[in-house]
């Protein structure tokens, strides 16, 4: 067999040379050298290429061998919004709050003198609103520092407390015999209308400017519109200027009527003045008011907020009704308001019935149907109030419908004035009458008015004595607290603080004899005198607290602090006729029911809801909202006891839909020897439940019950209502309800937090109130519950939630988390003490005992290895950098000189969190927070850069550091656009990280009707991967714009974050460090993990998607 082979590869030798002869050794020493000469470029270009690939798509990065000295705290959430999975809202019936900071201008031992508030939210509250309010004093020193000076309960609170008149100095040009006939007040300037075409423009009470109509006629009234002032002559001249210095000529009303087609207009505007009528009322009065046709119009009208509106009309012709004014027409008064849409409106009146009302742009002049003149007009937040000769006196909302006033006493009306809903009307022979709703008048006429006129008798042209028992007013203001004042022809004041059942002279306060007042926003009373001189009041509270101070005064720049509470909203809350409010409880019978403070169940609260059992529900089909007083029709089955019920909200659906066993949860009491029964059901289920029963006896106790669902009940055209019956007889306590998905029961804040999810390094408790004025004062120790309450302000009624502060810390311990507290600008001394003690007094303190209470394992302090204190002024209550920079100081001073502060001063980071405009910081805080405004896309590292660049420049700058800027800390990732993507988010977060910032929070939302920030996952591993590290440098080896890389270490061990900003895929690597055995996350722009593996070689590309990120994380060889 060996031998056939053999022969047979020399058979084969033979053959190769017989065909191409033999070959020289020569030929293949050529053969090699040329093949070398090709093959080792490309041997040269492969191996270089495996280290550096030239690309546009591909970049390369060296990290350094050093990394820098700093140590950055990571990233981590902000926590907007939790709740605890309960789909009741308002479940503890807790009372609304009300807070007031005032500054004090003098007072004694005893009396607290305050000037009125240049505040709209001042004139919500009633008089005796803050009476047994909770009040603190505090004195500050020239650096902002607080001192508790006092506190106790407020005994009297009255406001506009006349003090001394002080007389406005006039400019030098003003010409004598100057008679003002009308003011008004914008922001800090006040304008008078007078004789001879002037108008006088008062600045901040310190300057006077002069200027005159072009017309030089008197000017009858001035009033604010939108952002200009308006001035209307005698003659009809209507002008406008938004300086109160050049005045501008809009139209002349009298020529409106010239360009007025007699019969086609006038039958027109008939037309639309009754064509909303329901039936014609025929008056048998003889006045010429009352010798019209009433055509009462519908309820939908907006007007009927009042009473039933009434459009003028008349029995006389359509031409008669729009008769011409001959040319010597005088107009008399002029006033202007804000409709419910937020639209200005003003309304002329004049002689003969005739009215002007509308915008500039669109108005329309009529004649309401009387030879009578209108001589004023005022308007409040209801509508206008018009009076005149011959008991002339009609309400209208909007100028085209009106309806007359119900007044006890026929007059020839001269003036009207409002504050508020409250209406007072004066006439010519002494007749005064007021409204407190603007609606019902009585007279405030009484024999003191006359003994007052007769002590002034005067002289006339031959030395003879007048006497006027009847006063001819001219000129009436409300003031608050049952004050009113009066001036008639002579210019004798009449001043009432009862409610007009005696009257004084008022001129023992001046020294002129006056023809016009009026009370003015700013909270000062401005008079002006027959000889065109003007005086004025600095109006104030003047308030006692129900002891005196044991030693001092009360001194100016004193800071008073009031709290009140109410069960009820002190405004009506405005809800659509289709709508209901929000979380409100609605009663079958409301006089059953009410929210009272001398009873709450031990978990917590202020309050809870007594209901008497022995008033059962009323026979019509009728619910009464608890809080908003809103009556909506509803079926109650006959013979059902007393229902209360609240509409659900979206997120109940949700629930059903991902749930069918549910829990019912309450606390509750019955004082009675029997028991009362609850059952509880639902409406708007197209199946019926088994229904939920407890009987109710003795004190405090907590019930609960768990039911069943089925996922498919819901309608979808029918709301779905919880209805609670109740039957027995006593008064029953109810608190704390909680109804939800039964796997939620019990986990408080901690309900919507997945096991899953990604744990950051930091959270911010933006949800805790500490210091807010929208919440009680230490309303984080109020309840060991979550709950959500009502706030209210002049912009509306919102629901919240309150959280307890033990149970926000539990939530920073289950995310391994350092906790974030803001203490906003509301906090006193003595919430900042009890704060300390109660994150970190020994169990055997009070709030140390509570502490533990509330489910606290032991001292935060020995749970966290930090806790940053952000001290800022979301409630924007402080006015400049000084009151910024002093309350920051004051709130660190208070804590640092509380009893725990030496044992955790290592523990706690104080952040100032003050918007400085002067962008100069200069509090003792240790880091100062700001928010990161993403409003467009990083598309490249230059982009990146700029973004850098502007964010720098509005940092705060510490002069005691030169140009240097204090550390910064990101509280908030602001996203404000809807094509951000996880490059975005996470670029900006890194790049300046170890540098100007240390730290770097993205809002959260753990609600359960939220959707969770899908780039969470990816924020939160990163933060509590590079917490606590030191930042590395990484260099790029090419020049590219498409992708930036961070590393971060500690030891051994490292982080290395990779960020494509590109709309195309990317390619990077690291070639100087061994990636071998490191862990890779892989996400896409939307934040979506799509691999996670382990590095298999110590050289690779790692591909990055368009607007996504690579995380690596592991541990280096020890030699490495």
């Amino acid at each position: 067999m060996q031998n056939t082979n053999f022969n047979g590869s020399v058979i084969i030798r033979r053959m190769f040379k017989q065909r191409y002869g033999r070959i020289k050794k020569r030929n293949f020493v050529v053969l090699a050298i040329c093949l070398v000469a090709v093959l080792l470029p490309v041997l040269i270009l492969y191996l270089f290429s495996t280290e550096r690939v030239e690309s546009g798509n591909i970049a390369d990065f060296s990290i350094s061998d050093h990394s820098s000295r700093k140590v950055v705290q990571g990233l981590g959430y902000d926590i907007v919004a939790v709740d605890d999975g309960n789909l009741i809202n308002n479940n503890s019936f807790e009372p609304m709050v009300y807070k007031q900071n005032l500054i004090v201008d003098s007072g004694n031992d005893e009396i607290i003198k305050v000037a009125m508030p240049n505040d709209p939210t001042t004139r919500i509250f009633t008089e005796n609103f803050f009476v047994d309010a909770n009040a603190e004093v505090f004195a500050t020193d020239s650096e902002g520092r607080r001192a508790l000076k006092k506190s106790g309960k407020v005994s009297q609170y009255l406001s506009d407390q006349i003090d001394d008149f002080q007389p406005v100095s006039l400019p030098p040009d003003l010409p004598s015999n100057i008679r003002w006939k009308s003011i008004v007040e914008s922001g800090e300037k006040v304008i008078l209308g007078g004789s001879k075409g002037y108008i006088l423009s008062i600045d901040s009470f310190s300057s006077t400017s002069l200027s005159r109509l072009p017309s030089e006629e008197e000017v009858i009234g001035v009033c604010v519109f939108d952002d200009l002032f308006l001035a209307l002559d005698e003659n009809g001249g209507f002008y406008k200027s938004s300086d109160s210095l050049k005045w501008e000529l809009v139209f002349q009303i009298n020529d409106k009527f010239l360009l007025t087609k007699s019969e086609d207009n006038l039958e027109e505007n008939t037309e639309a003045s009754t064509s909303r009528t329901d039936d014609v009322v025929t008056s048998t009065d003889k006045t010429d008011v009352a010798e019209t046709l009433i055509n009462k119009i519908n309820d939908t009208e907006t007007s009927t907020s009042k009473t039933d509106s009434f459009a003028i009309s008349t029995g006389k012709t359509d031409v008669e009704i729009g008769a011409e004014p001959s040319e010597n027409i005088k107009w008399l008064d002029l006033s202007s308001r804000i409709d419910e849409q937020g639209n200005s409106i003003f309304m002329a009146v004049g002689e003969a019935g005739f009215v002007l009302y509308g915008n500039l742009e669109k108005n329309d002049t009529k004649r309401l149907v009387t030879s009578q003149n209108i001589n004023a007009v005022t308007s409040n937040s209801d509508g206008f109030y018009l009076v005149g000769d011959n008991s002339l006196a009609f309400y209208s909302y909007d100028g085209e419908n009106y309806r007359y006033l119900d007044i006890p006493q026929k007059a020839n009306w001269q003036a009207v004035s409002s504050r508020g809903h409250q209406v007072m009307i004066a006439g010519d022979q002494g007749q005064v009458v007021f409204s407190k709703d603007g609606y019902s008048f009585d007279s405030l006429n009484n024999e003191t008015l006359s003994e007052l006129s007769l002590q002034h008798t005067e002289q006339n042209h031959d030395d003879q004595e007048v006497i006027v028992i009847k006063p001819h007013f001219v000129s009436c203001s409300i003031l608050s607290n049952n004050q009113f004042i009066l001036l008639d022809s002579r210019g004798i004041s009449f001043y009432s603080d009862n409610f007009g059942e005696t009257w004084k002279n008022f001129s023992n306060l001046a020294t002129s004899k006056f023809n016009l007042v009026q009370r003015l926003p700013s909270g000062r009373l401005l008079m002006t005198g027959l000889d065109g001189g003007i005086e004025y009041a600095i109006m104030g509270l003047v308030i006692k607290l129900d002891s005196k101070l044991e030693q001092g005064t009360y001194e100016n720049g004193d800071l008073l602090v009031l709290e009140q509470i109410s069960t009820t909203p002190i405004i009506q809350p405005k809800i659509e006729e289709s709508e209901t409010l929000i979380g409100d409880w609605y009663i079958s019978n409301p006089s059953a029911v009410q929210i009272q403070l001398n009873h709450n169940a031990p978990d917590g609260g202020r309050a809870a809801l007594e209901i008497d059992l022995s008033r059962k529900s009323n026979s019509e089909n009728e619910l009464t909202g608890l809080f908003s007083q809103q009556i909506i029709e509803h079926q109650i089955p006959q013979n059902a006891g007393l229902i209360i019920q609240q509409k659900l909200e979206d997120t109940a659906y949700t629930n059903i839909k991902n749930n069918t066993i549910f829990s019912f949860e309450f606390w509750a009491k019955f004082d009675s020897d029997d028991s009362a029964n609850l059952n509880l059901s639902f409406e708007g289920l197209n199946l019926q439940i088994e229904q939920f029963n407890k009987n109710i006896s003795g004190d405090w106790e907590k019930y609960q019950g768990f039911f069943v669902i089925p996922k498919n009940s819901l309608r979808e055209d029918k709301s779905l209502w919880l209805r609670i019956e109740l039957n027995g007889s006593g008064k029953l306590y109810l608190d704390n309800l909680w109804f939800g998905a039964a796997d939620n029961s019990g986990k408080n804040i901690l309900a919507n937090l997945s096991d899953d999810f990604s744990k950051g390094s930091i959270l911010r408790l933006d949800f805790v109130p500490i210091g807010s004025k929208e919440y009680h004062s230490e309303s984080w120790l109020s309840s060991e519950k979550y709950y959500s309450s009502y706030y209210q302000d002049k912009k509306g009624i919102k629901l919240q939630g309150q959280a307890n502060l033990a149970k926000s810390m539990e939530l920073c311990n289950s995310f391994n988390a350092n906790p974030w507290l803001l203490i906003d600008s509301q906090a006193s001394d003595s919430e900042l003490k009890n704060l300390m003690q109660y994150l970190f007094g020994q169990q055997s303190t009070p709030l140390g005992e509570l502490r533990t209470v509330h489910g606290a394992l032991s001292r935060y302090s020995d749970i966290f290895n930090q806790i940053y204190i952000e001290i800022g002024d979301q409630n924007g209550l402080l006015e400049n950098d000084w009151q910024r920079k002093s309350y920051v100081n004051w709130v660190v001073q208070i804590l640092s000189e509380t009893p725990e502060y030496a044992q955790v001063k290592k523990n706690l980071i104080f952040v100032d969190g003050m918007q400085y405009k002067d962008n100069i910081i200069l509090s003792d805080a240790d880091y100062h927070a700001s928010d990161f405004n993403l409003d467009s896309r990083i598309n490249n590292l230059t982009d990146l850069k700029q973004f850098n660049k502007n964010f720098t420049e509005s940092l705060p700058r510490d002069p005691r550091r030169g140009t240097a800027t204090r550390s910064e800390l990101i509280r908030q990732t602001n996203q404000n656009f809807e094509e951000i993507r996880l490059a975005d988010v996470i670029a900006t977060a890194l790049s300046m990280m170890g540098d100007e910032i240390d730290a770097t929070l993205l809002n959260l939302d753990l609600t359960s009707d939220s959707m969770t920030n899908p780039y969470a996952h990816c924020y939160g591993n990163i933060g509590k991967a590079i917490s606590d590290m030191n930042p590395y440098t990484l260099t790029s080896g090419i020049k590219q714009d498409n992708v930036s890389a961070y590393a971060y270490g500690s030891g051994n061990r490292r982080v290395i974050v990779l960020v494509n900003f590109s709309e195309m895929s990317s390619s990077c690597q690291i070639f100087n460090i061994d990636l071998k055995g490191f862990r890779q996350s892989i996400y896409d722009a939307k934040g979506a993990v799509l691999e996670q593996s382990k590095v298999r070689h110590r050289k690779s590309v790692y591909s990055l998607l368009p607007g996504g990120v690579i995380v690596l994380e592991g541990t280096l060889e020890k030699n490495k």
